[in-house]
């Protein structure tokens, strides 16, 4: 069995660890504005005022209130732009922004707008997606924290699974506008809420319920994945993943009731490997990343997961991550599939896999 676990720290560490950074500044490091001379005096309300392709983004601007906003010639914005075909391709018709309560416009449409001034080529290629503090408020938290959106720039660019559309982006005095494909919903949901309710993932959420057994309070996997200021990528295995491998372990069926026999180490181990996370040093000190589909190399690359911050002080090996094939763990002999990506949360993506992923062997 997975018997490898040697510490454990506190998420209590972690969670004051990533506030700071979210807190600290409202610019992302990796993000540079470039100067570009915009039309004199038009501003981004100009050019969705005047062009009739936005209109529908007019309607539910003015009704949720952001139109003084956009026609603030001293702001310094990015709004990421449905055009009419976008909001349709999302089943939003005028008949519907005028049923839709204002609130709720509005916090769709501020998680549009970035309070920077982003041309495309400042938009970084790297991975993983650069993350973005959108005007939308982080639902119950201070009101300097907001919800971030995560930018990718290529062949296309995306806003989170967004493309943006071929089209020249539009400079005007108060910011950038780039037209978008549809509309970018804000998640609802933090991620233990979306892998609760998900029928693919029952299996995962009782590993989860299992491995908090051997977790102090404060400490648990269930915490975690309902902390909404954490952000990691999960690769989900679905419920046929832990069929597949419960013969592996010895065990003599595969219903879900297994999980019972699983050893909670070694749950808090596997569950650890499929956590994704930039970087993550003793005690607490963690990178977060939020990889969507478009994102992931393209060529076998090595990723970091939580399992480097749990396994402390043994060496962890990395995930495998190929977007065209898939991803490995460290002893798996094959990589396991992506069946379905981008389940975006407030706290993280998850995308489902065919697999479980292992660092060492049972």
């Amino acid at each position: 069995m997975l018997t490898y676990i040697k510490k454990y720290t506190g998420l209590v560490l972690i969670t004051l660890a990533v506030f700071s950074q979210m807190t600290a500044c409202n610019k992302i490091p990796e993000v540079e504005e470039l100067n570009i001379a915009p039309p004199e005096g038009i501003t981004i309300a100009d050019v969705i005022t005047n062009d009739p392709e936005y209109s529908l983004l007019k309607l539910a601007a003015s009704k949720a209130g952001l139109m003084p906003l956009l026609s603030n010639p001293s702001a310094t914005l990015t709004l990421l732009a449905p055009n009419n075909t976008g909001f349709s391709y999302a089943g939003i018709s005028e008949a519907v922004i005028n049923a839709l309560p204002a609130e709720q416009l509005g916090a769709i449409l501020s998680y549009h707008i970035i309070a920077q001034k982003l041309p495309l080529a400042s938009i970084p290629t790297t991975f993983p997606n650069t993350e973005m503090p959108t005007l939308l408020q982080l639902p119950g938290a201070p009101a300097i924290v907001k919800m971030n959106i995560f930018l990718q720039r290529g062949t296309p660019t995306f806003a989170n699974n967004i493309p943006f559309n071929d089209v020249p982006e539009v400079v005007a005095v108060n910011g950038i506008i780039h037209q978008m494909l549809t509309i970018v919903m804000p998640p609802s949901q933090v991620m233990l809420q979306a892998l609760a309710s998900d029928p693919d993932l029952t299996y995962l959420v009782a590993a989860i319920t299992r491995a908090d057994l051997g977790l102090p309070e404060g400490s648990k996997f269930s915490q975690l994945l309902a902390n909404p200021v954490t952000n990691f990528t999960l690769f989900a295995p679905v419920n046929d993943a832990f069929r597949a491998i419960f013969p592996l372990l010895g065990l003599p069926s595969t219903d879900i009731s297994m999980i019972q026999y699983i050893p909670v180490n070694s749950l808090i181990g596997i569950l650890s490997y499929h956590l994704h996370v930039l970087d993550a040093l003793p005690p607490s000190n963690i990178t977060f990343s939020r990889a969507f589909s478009d994102n992931l190399p393209r060529t076998p690359t090595p990723i970091n997961t939580f399992l480097k911050l749990v396994n402390y002080p043994n060496p962890t090996p990395p995930l495998v991550i190929d977007g065209s094939r898939g991803v490995k763990g460290y002893v798996n002999p094959t990589y396991t599939h992506i069946l379905k990506a981008d389940f975006n949360t407030v706290n993280g993506v998850y995308h489902k896999i065919d697999g479980i992923l292992l660092p060492f062997m049972p």
